[in-house]
């Protein structure tokens, strides 16, 4: 939480990558591509909330592995053409129990290299101007 808005951390992988099979847990210097994004989200206090959406269970199995919560993604929102805002739709329906969130934060965990202080000071920088929405 920062500013009294809670923040949801969404780790968008799907499964099926046309180009690359099984990126996201391919391995990048002895660590799974997806493993630097769940480390630099973890090192965020100010997210309330840390999901890896995901229709595989090879990186459900990864991201359990780390200790990061899953969103079982269904098939028709984990496919090549799906938008990944349906994705984070879904993920937010499932959470609603956790009760609601001011903004979501979408991690892709093919940008390894950004770290946990990039994420906070976009953080600072949506919650302080209280824009709806901003991109990096």
């Amino acid at each position: 939480m920062y500013h009294n808005k809670r923040f949801l951390g969404v780790i968008p992988a799907r499964g099926g990558s046309v180009s690359v099979p099984g990126k996201n847990i391919r391995p990048l210097a002895g660590k799974h591509l997806i493993a630097y994004t769940m480390a630099q989200a973890k090192e965020v206090p100010e997210l309330d909330l840390l999901v890896v959406s995901t229709d595989a269970p090879e990186i459900a199995a990864v991201a359990k592995a780390y200790g990061v919560m899953t969103v079982n993604r269904p098939a028709d929102l984990a496919t090549a053409t799906a938008p990944t805002e349906w994705a984070l739709l879904h993920a937010l329906e499932v959470l609603a129990p956790e009760g609601s969130f001011d903004y979501v934060v979408v991690l892709e965990p093919t940008s390894p290299f950004r770290s946990a202080d990039t994420i906070r000071s976009c953080i600072h920088t949506i919650a302080d101007s209280q824009h709806p929405s901003l991109l990096t």
